[in-house]
């Protein structure tokens, strides 16, 4: 299979469609929803790191930018 080049107009082009824009506040919705959940209490101590690697890891997802994407996928 034959690997496709990314451009940079194809990357802000899927960032602007509005699936991926709908997809982006999902995300931002679940970060808000474990910020609440921590809020009232929701996790304990070991519970912490858990909700803590979530938030990190959808936040990584909503700062992607192209040169990760591409990246990420050079060795595929």
């Amino acid at each position: 299979m034959e690997k496709e080049s990314l451009t940079e107009e194809a990357f802000l082009g899927w960032k602007a469609d509005p699936v991926t824009r709908l997809h982006y506040q999902l995300l931002r919705a679940w970060v808000e929803a474990l910020k609440a959940q921590w809020a009232e209490g929701m996790f304990r101590v070991e519970g912490n790191e858990k909700a803590l690697g979530q938030v990190e890891l959808l936040n990584r997802l909503l700062e992607l930018d192209l040169e990760q994407l591409v990246e990420g996928t050079s060795n595929e």
